[in-house]
């Protein structure tokens, strides 16, 4: 079973620390999540079942931006969008930002998306919450076209260029992988067309519930024998028999934070200890001398 980390919650001073030290300890992986613009006056009546998850006065960080800033201060973790609300974004920019990522990190780069769910966001930004979901169906349509055509071009309802040159293309070949957040109906179905899902469930039984749906839609499309990475986010420090339960019902990788996450001042060391209560190995080093 693989470990990664939360990384939105760590006090920006302790985020190059934490990386440094999650990248050495040997997790897998890094996840930072996405708000451009959260409202004052949030209406939780808009929200039926859902929360204001940061406080607006909240330090949110551009996933991109730290992302890459992360990618060079690391060897081996891997570093994830969790994730990125791409239909407040643009198509092409969002391709070359994400191409220059993967570059810099040496192919270390995963695209966790999800529609969103704060409707003030989008008023914010103009976007149309209503098509949200059919814009990040194309949106990642659009992506795969610029990183893989000779002559990418597209033609569709809410995005439309004629031909153009991209390069270069993406380090991690066909794409970079994409994970799809979110527990909806659609969103399982959109999660079984590319390589992961990312999110909640709350227990090992829920968590076979929603891969079980995933993997009906990957058989119905052919896409059984494909690799498939489910990751479960917990916001707390899972021990070594929930792990196990996990994994036994074919979960990939856990998704931790070891620390009160609300007072995450003490996160540097519990992510040390927490590595060694269970048992993550560090990477291979290279062998070398420095010189």
């Amino acid at each position: 079973m693989k470990i990664g980390l939360n990384y939105a919650p760590i006090r920006r001073k302790d985020q190059p620390g934490a990386a440094v030290l999650a990248d050495r300890l040997g997790y897998s992986s890094l996840w930072y999540g996405e708000h451009v613009a959260l409202p004052y006056d949030f209406d939780a009546s808009k929200y039926p079942g859902q929360s204001m998850t940061f406080d607006p006065e909240s330090i949110i960080l551009d996933p991109f931006a730290l992302l890459a800033f992360v990618a060079g201060i690391t060897e081996h973790v891997r570093l994830s969008t969790g994730i990125a609300i791409l239909p407040l974004h643009d198509p092409l920019i969002t391709a070359r930002t994400l191409v220059t990522m993967d570059m810099v990190s040496g192919g270390r780069i995963d695209l966790g998306v999800g529609v969103g769910w704060n409707v003030d966001e989008f008023e914010f930004l103009k976007r149309d919450f209503a098509k949200r979901g059919e814009i990040l169906d194309e949106f990642l349509d659009v992506l795969d076209v610029l990183w893989s055509a000779p002559r990418p071009e597209h033609h569709g309802k809410h995005f439309d260029f004629r031909p153009i040159g991209f390069k270069p293309r993406p380090v991690q070949r066909p794409r970079i992988p994409v994970h799809v957040g979110g527990h909806g109906a659609v969103s399982l179905r959109r999660a079984a067309r590319f390589d992961g899902w990312y999110g909640l469930a709350d227990t090992p039984e829920e968590a076979a519930r929603i891969l079980g749906q995933i993997q009906r839609h990957r058989e119905k499309a052919g896409h059984a024998d494909t690799p498939f990475e489910f990751t479960v986010l917990f916001f707390w420090a899972p021990d070594q028999a929930t792990i196990e339960a996990y994994e036994a019902v074919g979960v990939s990788q856990l998704v931790v934070t070891p620390w009160e996450i609300r007072n995450p001042s003490n996160a540097l060391l519990r992510i040390e200890e927490y590595a060694a209560e269970v048992g993550i190995a560090p990477p291979p080093t290279s062998g070398g001398a420095a010189s």
